[in-house]
Parts: structure tokens; sequence; C-alpha cells
């Protein structure tokens, strides 16, 4: 006997252009690719202040439907999955799955432990998101001040990251006027991101050089033309407490805009592009660094946070025969300090947590390494590449997600599931 559909609520930002807006629609695409399994709801949120993907694609035609079919839903649901900060999880269902890349520094706020501990299951994106709600305890006291515990996390995490996309061949950055060896890096203008020490690193390094580039794929926010505007004034500003910036012979793009995934992905191929680089203080998972890796990009990143876990992998030594696990990236050195009070964030990043800080002249020697010995990297890149086109596909990205569910209601796995064609067969049905 075939079980019933059960009702699950999806709660996250399904249509930001954000990180958590992709975390949100890959789950979305697990519960689809197992659609008889699931009668799917979805109450949106937004993400700060990005921008919404207005594009009309027959994903986007279906999360406007069933936000519109939610709305309307007085009933009870039998699982929720909620992508977001762990502060603003609730008990919606009867089982409730909070999702989370936690946060960038070495430690959480002690609330968002007691909020995982409210959750039936904690799923994270990464090792170092986990590590943020472990790593520390913090002592409990009653009223009149007396210890009388400590608070930990009581429940298990599980680490899904998020899994490799195909695209097809874009010509976008071939009509970019870029000279023939230049560094990418995707970020938004914010402190974590640490843009001036990429900037400073990279006009130190090459500022004789007319042939080297710095592609900056930005933005402070939104992607509006007063951010552009904005951004700009921020990086001239920059440019000023750089020593000699303004006799410096390299150059400096920047790309501002909604790009389409194939025309971002067209960036990681190009040829002129020789390495993703960052020099950011941390992140719970790091998705263009992601993007790069598996587009067969070479990496240059602090040899720390989230996309440890995506950048290491498996590797037979010729002479031995023995398989070690390796880091095929090039590791900048960094020192592990407290956050600046500046870039505190209330409820976020609290005070006393620690992020890295890159050592200026270990980036700028593997920024010179990876043009120098270029063959030598993309071979590590393509066996990384190898590696997360097996390892994070959206097979078993999406059998990953059901496997926790399963843990709560086995009897919907009992006659399998979907077929991955069958994804795309939905979503035509279903947007017609």
């Amino acid at each position: 006997m075939m079980t019933s559909p059960k009702k699950v609520l999806l709660v996250g930002p399904v249509l930001s252009n954000s990180g958590y807006g992709e975390h949100a629609r890959c789950v979305l695409r697990s519960l689809i690719s197992n659609m008889e399994k699931f009668d799917i709801y979805i109450l949106p949120k937004n993400w700060g202040k990005t921008s919404t993907d207005s594009e009309e694609t027959p994903e986007n035609k279906f999360i406007l439907s069933t936000i519109r079919r939610t709305a309307q839903y007085k009933g009870e649901y039998d699982i929720s999955l909620q992508v977001s900060l762990p502060n603003e999880w609730q008990k919606l269902a009867k089982v409730n799955i909070g999702l989370t890349a936690a946060v960038e520094t070495d430690r959480c706020n002690p609330q968002w432990i007691q909020a995982c501990n409210q959750m039936d299951k904690v799923i994270v994106v990464s090792e170092h998101a986990g590590k943020s709600f472990t790593s520390f305890k913090y002592p409990l006291e009653d009223k009149q001040g007396n210890k009388v515990g400590m608070l930990q996390l009581q429940k298990p995490y599980s680490v899904i990251g998020y899994p490799v996309k195909e695209h097809e061949d874009n010509n976008f950055s071939k009509n970019l006027n870029l000279p023939k060896n230049c560094f990418l890096s995707v970020l938004q203008g914010t402190p974590r991101k640490n843009l001036h020490a990429l900037v400073k690193s990279f006009v130190e390094e090459f500022k004789d050089s007319e042939d080297i580039g710095l592609v900056l794929k930005m933005n402070l926010v939104k992607d509006s033309i007063n951010d552009r505007q904005a951004l700009i004034k921020n990086l001239n500003m920059m440019m000023e407490t750089i020593k000699d910036s303004d006799q410096r012979k390299c150059k400096i793009f920047l790309l501002h805009g909604r790009l389409k995934e194939e025309e971002l992905h067209s960036l990681y191929c190009d040829e002129r592009i020789k390495a993703y680089v960052t020099t950011t203080h941390g992140e719970g998972y790091g998705l263009p660094v992601f993007e790069a890796a598996y587009s067969g990009l070479p990496v240059i990143a602090p040899n720390w946070s989230g996309y440890l876990d995506f950048l290491r992998a498996p590797v037979k030594n010729e002479k031995s025969g023995k398989t070690k696990r390796r880091s095929l990236f090039l590791k900048t050195k960094f020192e592990l300090k407290e956050v600046h009070e500046s870039c505190l964030m209330e409820n976020i990043i609290i005070p006393n947590s620690q992020w890295a800080y890159v050592d200026e002249n270990s980036l700028r020697k593997n920024m010179r390494k990876v043009l120098d010995s270029h063959s030598l990297y993309v071979k590590e890149s393509k066996i990384l590449k190898n590696y997360l086109e097996e390892e994070y596909s959206e097979e078993k990205i999406h059998q990953k997600f059901m496997n926790e569910i399963e843990k709560f209601y086995p009897e919907l796995f009992v006659d399998g599931s979907l077929e991955d064609d069958d994804f795309a067969l939905f979503m035509k049905e279903n947007n017609e």
C-alpha cells in the first residue's frame, strides 16, 4: 500500500539572490525530486536587504504558485524544513528540522544552541558550521546567579553541502577585454570578505605588470545603479590608502549587477582567469569557492573555515599506491584573532569570537606561484573537479536530505524515489 504524501513546510528565502536563497532552493529541489512523497508548502522569508530573483523560470513559477497555496492553507504540517539562522527557528510541525550555515567565526551565539536543542534535527552545510555549535560550552545559571550546569548542543547535527551544477557554454566572459593573466573573486562588499587585503596584496605584488588583472564580481547589497556608484566610491577610497596605487600598471576590473548562472560560470572557465582568490575572514560554506573548484579553477584561500570540506580530496600516491586525503588548493597562511568590534553583529557575531586574518605575504607568494607554475595547479584542480563531480552530484546531495527525513518517516521510502529525469518533467508539467 502506498503511503500518503507528508505535508512539508519549507521556510526560507527561496527567492533571494543570496547563499541562503540558494540553500533554500537546494532543499526545494530535493523535495521535488521525490515529489510523490511530499505535499509541498512554502513560507518565504527575506534575507537581509538582498535583491529578489524575479526571473520567470519554471522553478520560480512553481515557487510563487506554492506560496499562494500555502497562504490559503490552515491545516497542520508533518515536517518543517527551516532554512535560516537558528534564532528564527520555530516549532511549526510534528517534526522540525533546522538548516543553517551557522556563523563564519569559531563560535556561535549561545542562544543558537538553545534553538538547536528545540529542533528535532539540525543540518549544517559544513563541519566548520557544526563546530561553531560544539566548540564552546556556556555556563547555565539560575535566577540567583548560581551555576546549575552547562549549555551545550544536545541534538545531533548532519552535514549536507551543495550539489555541483551543470551549465551550458556561454560567451559572456569572452566579450570582456581582459589581460591574459587574471585572478577572480566573487564577493559582497562587507567587512567579512576582507577586500582591502586582497586589493592591497594584488597591487603590491603586480604593480609593474601590464598583463595581469584582478576581476571583482561584487556588490554591496543589491544590484542597483546606486549600489554600483557606492561601491565604486568605496573602491576609490580604498585605493587611496594603498601606496603607489595611482602608478600601478596592473588592472582591476569591476563586474556589478545580476549575472545568470551560465554567465558567472563562463568566468570560472575562461582561460585568462588563472585562479580564484579569496581573503575572507571566514565562510559557513563559500558557494563561489565551491563553484570555482568544481569548474576546475585553482583556488587560493585561507586554510580555515567551511570550504575546507570540499577543497580536500583523496589522492593516490603514484609511487606508494597509498591514498591520502590532501588539500588541493593554495593555502594562504592566516592568524586566528578576535573579530574587530566594528564587525560584531547583534545576535550573530558575538564578542570574543575569532576568525582568520590572512598573512598578506603568504597571499602574494601564492598569487605569484599560481602564475609561475600554472600547469601544476591546474593538474591538482582537475583532480578536485573530478572528485566534486562524483561526491557532490545532485543525486547524492538529494539523497542525503532524504536520508534525514527517512529517520522520522521510514514508511515513505519503502517504494523508492523518483528518478532524476522526473524533476525536469515535473517542472515542465506544473508550469505549462
